[in-house]
C-alpha cells in the first residue's frame, strides 16, 4: 500500500512522453529515487494516511 501511494503522489503524468499516445518515458523514471523507510514505517505512514482520507471524507459530506 505505502508504494502506491508513494507513486500516486509521484503524479508521473509529468514524466510522459508527448506523442499522440502518451507514454511514460523510462529515460526519465529510472532517475527517480525512491526512499523505502523500514516496514513498520511504511505501516505508520499508510494507517495515517487512511486515517486523513476517513476524515476528509467526512469534511466533503
Amino acid at each position: 500500500m505505502w508504494c502506491g501511494y508513494f507513486l500516486k503522489a509521484l503524479n508521473l503524468n509529468k514524466y510522459a512522453t508527448t506523442t499522440a499516445q502518451p507514454r511514460l518515458a523510462v529515460g526519465n523514471i529510472v532517475k527517480i529515487l525512491i526512499p523505502l523507510p523500514p516496514l513498520q514505517e511504511q505501516i505508520r505512514i499508510v494507517a495515517k494516511i487512511e486515517g486523513l482520507i476517513v476524515y476528509c471524507r467526512k469534511l466533503v459530506k
